[in-house]
Parts: C-alpha cells; structure tokens; sequence
C-alpha cells in the first residue's frame, strides 16, 4: 500500500463530526408573525410592510411566508437557515437580497413574543424586518 493510499484509509477510519443546526430545539422553535408598518427606510424600500410569519423548525430551517408586496418585488424567501446557541440567533435570512450575509442576533422570549436586537448585522432588509416590532408566537 502506498502513502497516497494509507493516508485515504485513515482518513475514513475517522468519525464523521455532524454538527446539529438547531441548539436547543423547542426553546424559540415555533412560528411568529409581525406586522410591519411602512415607515421609511428599507421597509419602504424592499416592499416589506404588511404581515410576515417565520417558522423556526427543528432541524435549523426557516420557513418565511412574505406579505403580497414583497412578493410582487422579490421572489419568495428560500433556503433560509438559522442556528441558536444559548441568547445568540444567527442567520442567512433573505439570501437574495444579502447575498451571502450572515446576521448575528440576541434574542429573548417573553409572554410568547420573540425580540431580536442586532450584535452584528450588514443586511438592512433584515435587520429592518427583524427589528421592527416584537414577533408573536402562534
């Protein structure tokens, strides 16, 4: 056996490491809904006023279902993903209009409303959408 080949055999002796997306499920995964007002900015800007709902499932996806303005400018949200550890939410949310932007939040739940503040953030469609008012859990 050849060193090429010694190297490939240890290299699948190895375990695979498959990190889990989603940390803790069942704390902030359930779905939410806000209402977004048109008031300027890039809530004006992307068509992004009306009623917006957000399913965070278990396995670290997001599931954004836009209000009809949006839809008329862009193409529906997807391949959205979201990871948790501990206060700290991060995501790829609006891949088309981010492109590859990751977006860093802290979040917190109470009374069943989800309140996101941005820690590291360059995407103002998100931030906006993100920001504008607490998220209801239905």
């Amino acid at each position: 056996m050849n060193d090429a080949m010694r190297g490939r055999a240890r290299t699948r002796s190895r375990p695979l490491h498959r990190p889990t997306a989603w940390n803790p499920p069942g704390e902030i995964g359930e779905t939410y809904t806000v209402e977004v007002d048109r008031s300027g900015g890039a809530i004006e800007a992307f068509d992004m006023a009306g009623t917006w709902t957000v399913g965070l499932l278990p396995k670290g996806a997001m599931e954004i279902t836009p209000p009809p303005p949006f839809l008329r400018s862009w193409d529906r949200p997807t391949g959205d993903v979201f990871t948790v550890t501990g206060d700290t939410l991060r995501t790829n949310a609006f891949v088309q209009l981010c492109a590859s932007s990751i977006g860093t939040y802290a979040w917190a739940l109470r009374d069943d409303r989800l309140t996101l503040v941005p820690l590291t953030e360059d995407c103002e469609a998100r931030k906006a959408l993100f920001t504008a008012s607490a998220w209801v859990r239905e």
